[in-house]
């Protein structure tokens, strides 16, 4: 199997400026906290592909804005399998934790119960 494919990530957007300058065939994500007012301006000038935002302060209609700009949004960190499926009910694409087995479990559970709903 091969890697999936490096990407740098910060809370620092200056960070990201110079990742863009000394390495622009890596990806960026901007980490947050909470989604910044100006969370667009900076994904946009530091050639982000995603956005990482704190699972306890994300919400459907942030996710939504951030997935209608065409970026990826990665949640971080939850332990509990719930919240997960929360998240990516809201359209979060990546689920980061601590304990991968809980999360790989309810991710599982999900896809299982989706294709018994087909």
């Amino acid at each position: 199997a091969s890697a999936p494919p490096a990407m740098i990530s910060s809370f620092d957007d200056n960070i990201l400026r110079i990742a863009k300058q000394v390495a622009p065939d890596i990806s960026r994500g901007f980490i947050v906290e909470r989604l910044p007012r100006a969370w667009r301006r900076i994904a946009d000038a530091v050639g982000c592909v995603s956005i990482h935002g704190h699972q306890r302060h994300l919400t459907a209609a942030g996710i939504g804005r951030v997935k209608e700009a065409g970026l990826l949004m990665a949640a971080w960190s939850t332990d509990d399998a719930d919240r997960a499926l929360t998240l990516w009910d809201w359209g979060v694409d990546c689920v980061l934790t601590g304990a991968p087995a809980v999360i790989d479990s309810a991710w599982k559970s999900r896809q299982s119960n989706t294709k018994r709903k087909r």
